[in-house]
């Protein structure tokens, strides 16, 4: 708790410091270690945090709660490119808790790796559950592209497009550039 207060204080070395005494004198306290994780995460040392999010997913049992550690940990992979980890955490935690948000994630990492078909699966999921997400109709819509699924493509553009409240340039574009 104390090196939550540091951290508010912007005094993030004397915050890791304190997260260190206290695994030092509880080494299997989850709170410490978590916390550490998310400092790392926060400071985007993630091959760090990956490390501790790891050894925190051996500690613990609840479901709950090892779903939230593998967001986290999926978070550090996508964010070091490695999608492939990244994808097994999201597929982990959608086979107890089928979040669109973990659809989302997942088709985003698909999607890196060129799997257009696996990306257009997870982004159609998030799109059963809220059919104003412009940001899974855009990502489809570029997955259909790269496929050569023009007129596919074409009517996610315009849903994307006709969805997103700043009406954001990106989706006029790619819209017109398909016409």
């Amino acid at each position: 708790y104390k090196a939550r207060c540091l951290i508010k204080m912007q005094k993030v070395e004397e915050a890791i410091a304190s997260i260190k005494e206290g695994l030092y004198y509880f080494p299997k306290s989850q709170d410490i270690l978590k916390e550490r994780a998310e400092i790392f995460k926060a400071r985007t040392q993630y091959d760090v945090a990956i490390i501790d999010y790891t050894e925190l997913l051996g500690k613990l049992s609840r479901k709950e709660e090892i779903a939230d550690v593998l967001l986290n940990r999926a978070y550090c992979y996508g964010k070091l490119e490695n999608f492939q980890k990244a994808i097994f955490d999201y597929t982990s935690i959608i086979a107890e808790f089928p979040d669109p948000h973990c659809y989302f994630n997942r088709g985003i990492c698909y999607q890196k790796i060129s799997n257009y078909e696996k990306a257009i699966e997870d982004f159609s999921k998030v799109i059963m559950e809220d059919k104003k997400n412009a940001n899974a109709y855009f990502n489809r819509a570029c997955c259909y592209e790269k496929l050569n699924s023009i007129d596919s493509a074409m009517n996610d553009y315009s849903i994307a497009f006709s969805l997103s409240q700043t009406k954001q340039p990106q989706y006029k574009h790619l819209h017109t550039s398909l016409t």
